[in-house]
C-alpha cells in the first residue's frame, strides 16, 4: 500500500505578494510525489495557495513549440502575482482565462480568485523568481476581494507574532514548541530563521494597513509602491523626448538591478513618472528584447541588460 501522505492534499495559505515575492528558499521533498514548497520570510511553507486581487495585465504569447499561453499578473494591497495558464492547465482555467483576454481587451476591470501552486525558477546567478499555476479561477465581486484581505491580514498578524516570538527563542522544533509557535508554522519558522538574514517585518505590516484601508472603504485599491529613481528638474517639468525612451529604459534597468532584473511595474511607475504611457513602454521592453537584443526577460515581467 502506498503511503497515504502521497495523496493528501497541501493546506493552503493566505499570504500577500509581497511576503511571496520576497521568498527565496524552496524545499523539493526526496520522493516522487512529495510536494514543493516555498519558505516565506515569516515561515509560511507554501504549496498552494488562495490568491485574490485585480487581473491587471493578461496577453497571449506564442511560444517556440507552435502552443500559445497565457501570462499576467493580479494586483492585491501589496504587489502583483506573476502567473501562466499553459496546456497544463485545467480545461475549465484555460476556458475563463481565454474570456478573461477578451474581457482585459475591451477594457473591463476584473477582481479574480484563484487556488494555484507555488513556483520558482533559479537562474545562473542564483536569484530565485516565484509565480503561480492556477489550478481553479473564478471572478469575484469586490465585496469577496475584501473578505480575502480581511483573512489573508488575520493570517499574516499571526505569522508576524509568530515571527518575533521566535526571535526570543531558541532555533529548534522544542523550544518553539514549548514557546506556543502553531505546530503549522514550526517547520517553516526553523528554516526561515537559519535561510534568511534579515526580515523587514515592518514592511509586512504596512501591506495588513493597506489592506484594511480597502476593506473598510477608505481607498478604492491599493498600489505597491515600486522602488523609484529621483528625477532632475528639468524631467520633473518636462518629459524626456520619444526618441530618448530606449535610453530612459536602458538605464533605469542599470541602476535598480540588484542581480535578478527589475520588474515590469517599476519600470512602468518610473517612466510614467516621466511622461510615458505604460502601453509605450511594455512596446519598447518588447523591442528591447526581439528586436535589439539589449535586454533579457529571465522570468515572465522581469528584464536584465543583456
Amino acid at each position: 500500500m502506498q503511503a497515504r501522505s502521497r495523496y493528501e492534499r497541501s493546506a493552503s495559505f493566505h499570504v500577500f505578494a509581497n511576503e511571496f515575492r520576497a521568498s527565496t528558499l524552496h524545499e523539493k521533498g526526496p520522493g516522487e510525489y512529495d510536494p514543493s514548497y516555498l519558505i516565506s520570510p515569516l515561515g509560511a511553507k507554501i504549496n498552494r495557495m488562495v490568491v485574490c486581487g485585480l487581473l491587471e495585465r493578461l496577453e497571449q504569447r506564442e511560444m517556440s513549440n507552435g502552443s500559445s499561453i497565457l501570462q499576467g499578473q493580479v494586483r492585491d494591497c501589496s504587489g502583483v502575482f506573476f502567473f501562466s495558464i499553459g496546456d497544463y492547465a485545467p480545461d475549465a482555467v484555460k476556458e475563463i482565462g481565454n474570456q478573461w483576454l477578451e474581457q482585459v481587451e475591451i477594457g473591463e476591470v476584473l477582481h479574480v480568485a484563484m487556488t494555484v501552486k507555488a513556483r520558482w525558477y533559479q537562474s545562473e546567478d542564483g536569484g530565485i523568481f516565484t509565480s503561480i499555476r492556477p489550478e481553479e479561477v473564478t471572478t469575484i465581486e469586490p465585496s469577496t476581494y475584501a473578505l480575502w484581505l480581511a483573512r489573508t491580514s488575520e493570517e499574516t498578524m499571526k505569522r508576524i507574532d509568530s515571527y518575533n516570538l521566535s526571535l526570543e527563542l531558541e532555533i529548534n522544533h522544542d523550544s518553539f514548541e514549548q514557546g506556543g509557535i502553531p505546530n503549522h508554522l514550526i517547520d517553516g519558522l526553523l528554516q526561515s530563521r537559519s535561510h534568511y538574514d534579515s526580515v523587514e517585518v515592518e514592511s509586512f505590516k504596512m501591506n495588513v494597513y493597506q489592506a484594511l484601508d480597502i476593506c473598510e472603504g477608505n481607498v478604492s485599491s491599493a498600489r505597491a509602491e515600486p522602488q523609484m529613481v529621483e528625477m532632475s528638474d528639468s524631467e520633473a517639468i518636462q518629459a524626456s523626448p520619444s526618441t530618448e525612451i530606449e535610453k530612459v529604459i536602458l538605464e533605469l534597468i542599470g541602476q535598480l538591478d540588484q542581480g535578478n532584473g527589475v520588474d515590469s511595474e517599476t519600470i512602468s511607475r518610473n517612466l510614467a513618472a516621466r511622461g510615458y504611457s505604460g502601453n509605450e513602454v511594455y512596446d519598447i521592453l518588447e523591442s528591447l528584447i526581439d528586436d535589439s537584443g539589449k535586454l533579457v526577460e529571465p522570468k515572465f515581467g522581469w528584464y536584465k541588460l543583456a
